[in-house]
């Protein structure tokens, strides 16, 4: 479990200047550290981070972050391996870096299936995590995802999309999924 506690905190529609503001006091940072803090005195503490709207992670958030969470959603698929490698390459930079929200396109198409798979593999090479946000299945209410029995999209199952981008994410990793 991680704690996020601010999803795209550099999205515009954030009025509030402790979330536009890249520092440590009076600022986003100030907000993971009191989320850390909450945890003193326990023998455990969950990660604390929040997300970027795009590929960045600067400042403040470099300190007090445990994961570098950052989004790639509808950016070229080949932007975002070359991008996430930068981080990854930083010594600056003493966290996992996980892009935990791309999608490539809103509908089961294969030119999307094909720009997810491209950046996903982009991204595992450069050694780091990926995630799936299809806002089909997860950004609206009621959340509606099921897997598919097959990973073919031919006839326009989200299911089947699913299982598509799970079994190349098992081929990736090693891990086939049953």
């Amino acid at each position: 479990m991680i704690i996020e506690t601010a999803n795209e905190y550099n999205a515009l529609l954030y009025d509030h200047e402790i979330l536009r503001a890249n520092r440590t006091e009076n600022g986003i940072a100030e907000l993971i550290l009191l989320a850390k803090s909450r945890f003193a005195g326990l023998d455990f503490r969950l990660p604390v981070s929040v997300s970027s709207r795009d590929l960045l992670f600067p400042g403040a958030l470099r300190e007090a972050s445990d994961l570098v969470l950052v989004h790639g959603n509808l950016d070229a698929p080949r932007k975002d391996g070359p991008a996430i490698a930068k981080p990854v390459n930083d010594p600056t930079v003493h966290a996992p870096v996980v892009i935990n929200e791309d999608f490539n396109g809103f509908g089961v198409a294969q030119s999307n299936l094909d720009e997810d798979t491209i950046t996903a593999s982009d991204v595992v090479a450069a050694g780091e995590s990926w995630g799936l946000t299809w806002r089909v299945y997860n950004q609206y209410y009621p959340s509606n995802w099921a897997v598919g029995s097959s990973p073919d999209i031919s006839g326009g199952s989200r299911a089947n999309y699913f299982r598509a981008i799970l079994d190349h994410m098992g081929r990736l990793t090693g891990d086939v999924a049953p």
